[in-house]
């Protein structure tokens, strides 16, 4: 039988490393030395034989969440001399979002992968450094994102669609209750703001072992 780790130790070890309490360790806080001794928290639990389903449940964080924090961990360890080096782009692809540019954009400018800005992005999110709802730059130049949009939906015969059509065509109102009461509990200011957060999280699940 597989031995694991005793986490209640684990737990109060990794709160008095940060200078903070068990409750907020665990709690839902997204400041910046609570989500990093979080995510330290869930390399420990893995290193010592939790599976990332048992420190799912033990946090309260999807299965997304944690394999994404054990492996920012896992990096800051295994290559602290890139560190610095790391926060920097971070910090500008952060700072670029703020001032509106978009994914594609900041990658362009930054010479990142749209995958890395996306994922830079929403851990800012998920820890509070940015607002869940920053305004968008509205260009109508040939390469915007929305001409983009267009340009490739009607490349393959597809539709974009809107959120009111998904929200009203597609949905229950079941489902669509589920999504505002998601919304507002998350302080989202937009449902497709929300929905657009769940959508990386399904990504980042059916990615994580690419």
């Amino acid at each position: 039988m597989r031995k694991t780790v005793d986490h209640k130790e684990l737990i109060l070890e990794t709160a008095n490393k940060y200078n903070i309490t068990p409750e907020e360790l665990v709690g839902r806080s997204r400041q910046i030395n609570v989500a990093e001794a979080r995510q330290e928290l869930m390399h420990l639990c893995h290193e010592g034989g939790m599976s990332i389903a048992e420190i799912s449940r033990l946090l309260g964080r999807d299965h997304s969440t944690v394999a994404y924090g054990i492996k920012v961990h896992r990096n800051k360890d295994e290559n602290p001399d890139a560190l610095s080096k790391t926060d920097t782009l971070r910090y500008k692809t952060i700072n670029l979002f703020k001032q509106g540019y978009t994914t594609q954009e900041i990658a362009k400018k930054l010479g990142r992968s749209r995958d890395g800005v996306t994922r830079t992005i929403y851990s800012a999110r998920q820890r509070g450094i940015i607002p869940k709802f920053v305004p968008k730059r509205t260009s109508n130049a040939p390469d915007s994102p929305t001409r983009q949009l267009n340009n490739y939906v009607k490349k393959y015969h597809l539709r974009a669609g809107t959120m009111a059509e998904m929200m009203i065509n597609n949905m229950t109102q079941e489902v669509r209750d589920f999504w505002v009461k998601k919304t507002m509990d998350n302080k989202y200011d937009s449902i497709a703001e929300c929905v657009a957060d769940y959508m990386t999280d399904v990504y980042f699940e059916e990615t994580k072992d690419e």
